[in-house]
């Protein structure tokens, strides 16, 4: 403990050397120059920090601009597609209905001929 309080003593005779200087004239000239620093770097900070705020701003809103230019880009190629797939699924349809058509017809064309043929052997066996 009395190596704490050796310790402690010798903090409050430097902290009252210290206070005691810094109230004499070379004291107060060294707080204004300090002072005078501090005031400096402050305002070189300060203005640094607006500059990068400043071209922070910037970069987000072109990075927004580009987001938009993207998206709207995308929107027109995925309303383009979405065109092209439905022409090419009605022109699917229609080729479809088409030979469904030609099918019918072919299988009527075919049920008549066999119709026919029974006709003609039936009125052959009378």
């Amino acid at each position: 403990m009395s190596n704490n309080r050796r310790l402690f003593g010798l903090g409050l005779l430097t902290g009252a050397a210290v206070g005691y200087w810094l109230n004499t004239e070379k004291g107060k000239a060294f707080r204004r120059d300090i002072a005078q620093t501090v005031g400096e770097y402050s305002d070189e900070l300060s203005a640094m920090a607006k500059e990068n705020a400043t071209r922070l701003s910037g970069n987000l809103s072109t990075a927004m601009e580009s987001s938009q230019n993207w998206v709207s880009g995308a929107k027109g190629k995925l309303k383009n597609s979405i065109h092209d797939l439905a022409d090419t699924a009605e022109h699917t349809v229609d080729d479809v209905a088409e030979k469904l058509e030609t099918g019918l017809e072919n299988a009527r064309r075919r049920v008549q001929e066999n119709a026919a043929k029974l006709e003609n052997g039936k009125s052959k066996k009378k």
